[in-house]
């Protein structure tokens, strides 16, 4: 249990609450105590001294982001050193209203400004998270873990006069610093290790199947992460049976996750390239079938950009006419099966031969051809010939 005294929680609780800043009571382990969380953290100093008369040790939970206009740049010792990745990115932070964190680590304040930023993690770099927009902070002078230091000011307590964030780290949040594989292997591992009781397989799990993705994509070998997050959840006192049987699980959830999650996007290719194509029209006049296919035929370049076998040629006028009433969807389709026949060649040709077939028989065909769209180069039987389908 912590080892600040109640009465001081309390007071601080209160304290900010009669500033204006809603606050809420969280668990040592930095969940909330309370239904909905940092959403129904209450600046009311009447409801504040009810909660910690409820709970006298809870630590103070103050949501960031627009709530309270803060934005917190969490940078953590614990994984990796996110001071020195601070001097890599070369962001100054000292000046600003800092809170010591038990870890060793520090809390960095700036008001948000009326900007849209959420929370992060890992994205400027290793060791380093961020609190805004759908996120929370922990204040002084709560206590977590009695064998640590409490969370405490260092240079100041008014972080409401903090500065707003610069614009160098606005556009380093909205570029981000897209962590490498074993990054994110060595983050996913630490916070494993510093699971709590009650989360420790849940996060083992989470990180598992994150880390399944990097293996299904070839970054890492399922070996070294099983070799890894088995260090990592031993470290947190989980049994070598359960995190056996969590790996297990999620790396072969997150592996079928990852080759689905593929499929769907060489289906969406495909049928993307069928799929687009413009509507089907028809023309304003009526179209000579038997005369536009003869020409086509005939056309310079015909039998190497668009061949027609022998059974095709012996087809009526009107099985051509519905190959190319719509001489966008026809030529649309004979590209995407792999065809050279060119929509000017198609357009030109067809304004010359005109008329026939009754507009009801246009319409009719083209509904056909609507259809049958999805099909796309299985429709012209793939090999980039439109075959007009048998009455």
């Amino acid at each position: 249990m912590p080892s600040a005294p109640d009465s001081d929680l309390l007071r601080a609780a209160v304290g900010y609450a009669e500033k204006g800043l809603p606050v809420f009571p969280c668990r040592p382990d930095r969940a909330p105590y309370i239904a909905k969380g940092f959403k129904a953290a209450s600046d009311d100093p009447a409801q504040v001294r009810e909660w910690w008369t409820k709970y006298p040790n809870a630590l103070i939970g103050m949501p960031t982001g627009a709530a309270t206009d803060t934005h917190v740049t969490d940078v953590d010792v614990k994984s990796r050193d996110g001071f020195a990745t601070l001097k890599k990115l070369n962001l100054q932070l000292d000046h600003l209203p800092q809170i010591a964190t038990p870890s060793g680590g520090a809390h960095f304040y700036h008001r948000l400004g009326g900007l849209n930023l959420r929370c992060t993690a890992g994205k400027l770099g290793p060791g380093i998270d961020t609190r805004a927009n759908g996120g929370y902070a922990i204040l002084p002078p709560s206590h977590p873990d009695p064998k640590r230091p409490p969370y405490a000011f260092v240079n100041g307590s008014d972080f409401l006069a903090a500065p707003p964030v610069p614009p160098e780290l606005v556009k380093l949040l909205r570029e981000g610093h897209k962590p490498k594989p074993l990054e994110e292997l060595e983050e996913e591992c630490a916070r494993v290790a510093s699971a709590s009781p009650g989360q420790r397989n849940d996060v083992l799990n989470k990180a598992a199947f994150k880390l399944a993705k990097l293996v299904a994509g070839g970054k890492l070998k399922e070996s070294e992460v099983r070799e890894a997050l088995t260090k990592a959840a031993l470290a947190c006192a989980l049994q070598p049976y359960e995190i056996e049987r969590t790996l297990d699980s999620a790396l072969s959830a997150g592996k079928r996750d990852t080759e689905a999650s593929d499929g769907r996007k060489r289906r969406e290719t495909v049928q993307g390239r069928a799929l687009e194509l413009p509507d089907a029209v028809p023309w304003e006049e009526a179209v000579d079938g038997a005369a536009l296919a003869r020409a086509l035929v005939r056309m310079p370049g015909a039998s190497s950009c668009c061949p027609m076998p022998r059974r095709m040629r012996r087809r009526s006028g009107a099985s051509y006419a519905r190959a190319f009433r719509d001489r966008d969807l026809a030529s649309s389709r004979h590209h995407l099966a792999g065809g050279g026949l060119r929509q000017d060649h198609v357009a030109g040709v067809a304004r010359e031969h005109r008329p026939a077939a009754s507009r009801g028989d246009q319409y009719q065909r083209l509904r056909d051809l609507q259809n049958n769209r999805a099909g796309g180069a299985d429709a012209l039987g793939g090999r980039g010939r439109y075959t007009p389908a048998r009455e």
